[in-house]
């Protein structure tokens, strides 16, 4: 009997994944089993027609654009990655759907070795999504799939984009704009970053940041911000040494390209 769910399936090779989701739904779990064979592909924008076709019984059509969703589309409750080249773990591909805005839990489906023991096991955040080892046995996958967690509330701040990076404020995270490889910061590194992306392109002094991250005043010692710029920008310059996004300004720093972050 269906659990009235839909369901997003993604896998770059069209036979193994027609495959799973004739599997999928042939096992009535789902009211719909919706394939794409990328991230992109499941977030192209609608179509007129699609748009005009309403789906009350959960059965419109896809793909689903993202966020704020139309009227006539179905938003996945849960997502299937079959993870291959060029994007084995699933990360790149998941990081996509994130940052278009759709929340659903993920299970991302993994080759032998493809990850660590470590990332085998339930995500601390489910953001990330869940891992299973291929190959899988379909009693197995539903299971898995019935036992995944839901992911937090939307976050409130949006992503920011920093250098190659985008910047998650809410998660203290940077995540690759290209291959979605994370990069976790610290609180007072996530807390600086922020400060400096309100700033924008007019930089702030050292005490600013100080008052406004660590809460000194002017006649403080600089030594804890500087150190905690130099951790940074290794996190985010490609060769620090040459400041191509964090750059040193008179009396203080600035990104060389700043979003506007609200105060």
């Amino acid at each position: 009997m269906s659990s009235g769910k839909a369901l997003l399936l993604i896998g770059a090779d069209a036979l193994l994944r027609g495959a799973l989701a004739e599997s999928l739904r042939a096992g009535g779990s789902f009211a719909v089993v919706h394939e794409a064979a990328s991230a992109a592909e499941a977030l192209l924008p609608p179509s007129d027609e699609a748009l005009e076709a309403p789906s009350p019984d959960r059965t419109g059509p896809g793909p689903w654009p993202p966020g704020p969703w139309p009227p006539g589309f179905v938003v996945p409750d849960l997502v299937v990655i079959d993870a291959t080249a060029p994007d084995p773990t699933g990360r790149a591909t998941l990081a996509a759907l994130r940052e278009a805005g759709m929340r659903a839990p993920a299970l991302r489906l993994v080759a032998p070795g493809t990850v660590s023991p470590d990332d085998a096991l339930p995500a601390d955040a489910p953001e990330e999504g869940e891992v299973m080892t291929k190959p899988v046995r379909l009693a197995e996958l539903l299971a898995r799939l019935a036992a995944l967690r839901p992911c937090a509330p939307a976050r409130t701040s949006p992503p920011l984009p920093v250098g190659a990076f985008w910047f998650h404020p809410d998660e203290r995270m940077l995540i690759g704009r290209a291959d979605g490889a994370r990069i976790r910061l610290t609180d007072k590194e996530s807390a600086l970053l922020a400060a400096l992306c309100r700033h924008g392109d007019t930089g702030a002094s050292r005490e600013a940041l100080l008052h406004e991250v660590w809460d000194y005043g002017s006649a403080v010692d600089t030594h804890t911000l500087e150190t905690h710029v130099y951790r940074l920008r290794r996190k985010l310059d490609p060769d620090p040494a040459q400041e191509s996004v964090l750059l040193t300004t008179e009396g203080g720093y600035r990104l060389s390209v700043s979003p506007a972050l609200p105060v």
